[in-house]
């Protein structure tokens, strides 16, 4: 796929990014795969952004199908996959000036993308997919057909004009399709956000401290984020959760 020069080639060209929001995570990169316990087997779906997310999660899972609802944000993802995939990885560390990101997450992202690191996403571009579209317009289908056992959502919950969605149904919704034990990370938000109930009302999902711990403490407080994760659970005989 051919990308536009201004992204190719023109690194000092600030007007096209004009609506390029992410060019580097702001979040602990090592919070959200210790959070999920990303793993050999997984299926990821993630919201996009930068794409720092997804490629660290492309290293360790099976798949990962990466989305995003900025046209600009997903072509800048495939544009550094395309650059993974040629084996351009100066390019890949590279930010542009004056759209979005700064110095630190560049430093983050080197420290964390190592040479040994891209080598092994070299070999594994086939098993990411970048997709633009709305989470919250996503089937119960649709999520199913993506076989996913794991979801990374940032901050979805409480970006842009979230007071106007209905987080409530959305999560009732992913968690609804997730495999027991399938895990949720979300940045942001607290933990009062409800889900389905089974008979009994039991929820279908809890929050695992454990993993809500971890993250946290990787995270650290000198940022915005308070990640929580939570798990897809189910009860059994005696009515207690698993």
């Amino acid at each position: 796929m051919a990308f536009p020069i201004f992204i190719e080639k023109a690194l000092g060209y600030v007007l096209p990014y004009a609506g390029l929001a992410f060019q580097a995570t702001n979040e602990s990169i090592p919070a959200i795969m210790e959070g999920l316990q990303i793993q050999q087997g997984d299926r990821v779906l993630a919201v996009c952004g930068s794409g720092d997310q997804a490629f660290a999660m492309l290293e360790l899972a099976d798949y990962v199908t990466a989305v995003d609802s900025s046209k600009l944000q997903i072509l800048y993802a495939k544009c550094r996959l395309a650059q993974i995939k040629r084996g351009d990885f100066k390019r890949f560390h590279t930010l542009l000036p004056h759209c979005g990101s700064n110095i630190t997450y560049r430093e983050q992202r080197s420290r964390y993308f190592t040479l040994s690191k891209l080598q092994t996403l070299k070999l594994k571009v086939d098993r990411l997919r970048l997709e633009r579209g709305d989470m919250y317009k996503f089937s119960p289908r649709r999520i199913r057909e993506g076989r996913f056992n794991k979801i990374y959502l940032s901050n979805l919950l409480c970006y842009g004009d979230y007071y106007s969605r209905n987080n409530t149904n959305f999560l009732d919704m992913l968690v609804s399709v997730l495999p027991c034990g399938g895990l949720i990370y979300t940045v942001g938000v607290g933990l009062s956000y409800g889900f389905s109930q089974e008979a009994g009302d039991l929820p279908l999902a809890v929050c695992d401290s454990a993993l809500t711990g971890i993250a946290r403490n990787t995270e650290g407080s000198s940022t915005c984020w308070n990640p929580t994760v939570f798990r897809r659970v189910k009860a059994n005989l005696e009515g207690e959760l698993i």
